[in-house]
């Protein structure tokens, strides 16, 4: 179960900072290991003891280092001391992530304790809540489902990275971006897709079920070809039963198709099509309209049918009046989603016109 107190601050953060835990990240598994955030530059002891918790030295703390050392150049260490300020005076609301081996790892500060010298350097140690891999939802991280807006920041060259809680010029928002992935829940951009998709899937059914035969007949050729299928008789032939009859062009295997644009599971029990059935032979029943449940009504008949990328594949047997080869049902709502799948949602827009 998630932790009430990391979920809420995963709801809550404004600010997002990618930070290299060392050089070139490589204190990374230990911080990981130790609950550590890391930071380097001037953060020593001596330089903690000498702000000793007051906000209002970071201006001395700049004098003395140009003193000490004078060819510093003053981009380079107004830059140094930001950063260094990110990690000391962070209150524990920052959502602190870092890149170990494939993953992304993400904390918060624990502020009940202050900044501590790092042991064996001049750097600096926050405590963090523990590092994590895994959203809450327990699913890992893994970069290669991150996009590369977030994840080419490994390629930085500065320490510290920091996102705002708003949209760039085409629209994205990394801090909502990270609230969304480590909640684990999807992106906004993804659920509107998703809903288009939809809607554009129920208007594809629309239009292919406007088809005259003839072009029904086509739009299943279509599809039939971008499977890698080639056709060996014409679309719409005369053969008893079949429509029409493709070799695949890497397997060999046969594949003879009916195409109504009506259809009862009656029909289909009773047709001629499984006297086709032979061994390397696959048997196609496409259609776009039906008054009943297709796929319940053969199930009673030739048992459950096997699910393969949304098309039912039935296996009769002889005994039960069927034969040797996988009979495929197609109907419309899988005809409306390969539509989409094959890009063929236009063809079906022009044909309507």
């Amino acid at each position: 179960m998630t932790d009430p107190g990391i979920a809420g601050l995963v709801d809550e953060f404004t600010v997002a900072r990618h930070i290299k835990l060392g050089k070139g990240n490589g204190l990374a598994e230990q911080c990981i290991r130790t609950d550590a955030l890391y930071i380097g530059y001037y953060t020593g002891a001596e330089t903690l003891s000498f702000l000793d918790g007051a906000p209002t030295r970071w201006e001395a703390l700049r004098k003395q280092i140009e003193a000490e050392e004078p060819d510093t150049a003053p981009g380079s260490l107004t830059a140094a001391i930001n950063q260094m300020r990110t990690v000391i005076d962070d209150d524990g609301r920052t959502l602190w992530f870092t890149f170990c081996g494939t993953y992304l790892y993400w904390t918060f500060i624990d502020p009940s304790e202050a900044t501590t010298p790092w042991s064996g350097d001049a750097g600096g140690r926050r405590r963090t809540i523990g590092w994590r891999r895994a959203d809450l939802r327990g699913r890992d991280l893994h970069t290669a489902n991150i996009t590369t807006r977030i994840s080419q920041v490994q390629a930085y060259q500065r320490t510290i990275r920091e996102y705002a809680d708003v949209q760039d010029g085409d629209g994205f928002n990394p801090v909502s971006y990270l609230r969304h992935l480590i909640r684990g829940d999807r992106q906004p951009s993804v659920v509107q897709a998703l809903a288009a998709e939809k809607s554009l899937k129920a208007h594809c059914l629309s239009l292919i079920r406007t088809l005259t035969h003839k072009e029904f007949e086509n739009f299943v050729d279509l599809i039939m070809v971008s499977d890698g299928w080639l056709r060996r008789t014409e679309v719409g032939g005369t053969m008893k039963d079949v429509d029409g009859e493709y070799i695949h062009a890497t397997t060999g295997l046969i594949a003879k198709v009916q195409v109504k644009s009506s259809t009862s599971s009656g029909a289909i029990i009773e047709s001629g099509l499984l006297d086709a059935s032979s061994e390397g032979v696959l048997l196609y029943w496409i259609f776009h309209t039906a008054s009943e449940d297709i796929c319940a009504s053969l199930r009673q008949k030739w048992g459950a049918p096997e699910e393969r990328s949304g098309i039912p594949w039935f296996f009769p047997d002889k005994a039960t009046g069927g034969g040797a080869s996988p009979f495929l049902v197609l109907g419309g709502e899988q005809l409306a989603e390969l539509a989409l799948r094959k890009g063929l949602s236009h063809w079906l827009v022009q044909k309507a016109c």
